[in-house]
């Protein structure tokens, strides 16, 4: 019997070391998932800045450059001045923030009254542009729109506040605390046509206020347009710059108390990267006027380019295997943007595209995700090589 019982000791024992050992080998062979992938959303540059870019000014007056929803760079760009017709952008966003207007329709109808015939009257011995109404006409709100923004008409820009608002001034008090509302400190309207001189602005808020004006599908498709037929007459931008180096809009001004003032907004587009700039000249002569906008332009449009968000090699992120490896993730290659040449500080979104959680080990160079500005995005990858867990850490941690 002893010899028996002994026997079957002997086999158990003999049958856990084989299953110890056999459990010690599962261990090892066990995947363990590497985990702890951790990127970077708010990636910046990790380059200095780019080449000096340079504008061209005016010799006098005002003027301002922006892109991007901010002002790039100003000459006098916070002196307070009159905006003379400048000012209806103001009237036209107002009344449109009233009544507004889907993309593609021409608005409510207008019938003109006695008192639009007076407005009428009014502005013609004033020697303001203009363009003549009469009582019972009908016109809708598209066209009131094209005749003050192409041709600058003032008293149809005061004949559209009065029907939208009652008044003059109740327009001009609503149009005070839109302009508030938006955030403009130095802009104030006193009227609707921009006649009165105390209507004023500054060059800095005026480029603000076409980014705000250039959102409206409306009015853009109104200021963009070259001529347009009112009422049977055919009307013409008094913009002439239009289609001269991607400029597309926006509105001129003229009175003895402001000079001569253009508002401006032209496109510009390299590969699939398109967008934007904005630009005023204050206080310039006839003569000069239109020059020095097309000057303005060109410098901005030539101080566009191609520029590095983050070199090759920027580091983005990290990897951590649960047994303690570590490796840096970072981009493979330059990851370019479109901006002003002397800037590379766009912000940069950094996506996981690859699941590591179940891999034993991680090559370096292994894609984890993309690095991604606008149009443009660049691999993300490993730095270093990630080792498979050791066979001690394997067994020590069975889960």
């Amino acid at each position: 019997m002893k010899g028996g019982k002994s026997k079957i000791i002997t086999g158990i024992a003999g049958f856990l070391i084989v299953a110890s050992a056999l459990w010690a080998v599962a261990l090892a062979l066990a995947i363990k998932p590497v985990g702890g992938l951790e990127l970077d959303t708010n990636a910046q540059s990790s380059e200095p800045a780019g080449e000096e870019i340079t504008f061209v000014w005016p010799s006098e007056g005002a003027a301002a450059i922006g892109m991007n929803d901010k002002i790039k760079s100003d000459f006098n760009g916070d002196e307070v001045r009159a905006m003379a017709s400048i000012t209806k952008v103001v009237t036209a966003l107002v009344v449109l923030d009233k009544k507004p207007i889907n993309t593609g329709e021409i608005g409510e109808v207008l019938t003109m009254t006695d008192k639009d015939v007076a407005l009428y009257q009014k502005t013609k011995a004033a020697g303001g542009s203009n363009i003549e109404v009469k009582a019972g006409e009908e016109i809708n709100q598209v066209d009131m729109l094209k005749a003050m923004m192409l041709v600058s008409a003032n008293n149809i820009a005061d004949s559209l506040a009065n029907w939208a608002f009652g008044s003059e001034e109740e327009y001009v008090a609503a149009a005070n605390d839109w302009l508030a509302q938006k955030g403009f400190t130095d802009t104030k309207a006193a009227d609707a046509s921009g006649l009165d001189p105390a209507s004023v602005s500054t060059a800095n808020e005026l480029v603000k206020l076409a980014m705000l004006a250039d959102r409206s599908t409306v009015l853009q498709s109104v200021f963009s347009t070259k001529d347009a037929r009112f009422q049977g007459a055919q009307i013409i931008n008094t913009n002439t710059l239009l289609g001269i180096n991607g400029i597309y809009g926006l509105k001129t001004g003229h009175t003895s108390a402001a000079g001569a003032n253009l508002l401006f907004v032209s496109k510009y587009k390299l590969g699939q990267n398109e967008g934007a700039i904005y630009g005023v000249v204050l206080g310039q002569t006839d003569e000069n006027l239109f020059q020095a906008a097309k000057d303005l332009n060109d410098s901005a449009q030539s101080n566009i380019g191609k520029v590095v968000v983050l070199a090759k090699g920027s580091v983005v992120g990290q990897v951590t295997s649960r047994w303690g490896d570590k490796s840096d993730i970072v981009v493979a290659n330059d990851l370019m943007t479109v901006n002003w040449k002397d800037e590379n500080d766009a912000l940069v979104a950094v996506n996981a595209g690859t699941d590591l959680g179940g891999m034993t080990s991680v090559a370096g160079g292994q894609k984890v995700g993309e690095a991604t500005v606008g149009f443009e995005s660049v691999d993300v990858v490993t730095k270093y090589t990630l080792r498979a867990p050791s066979f001690l850490w394997r067994i020590t941690n069975p889960f």
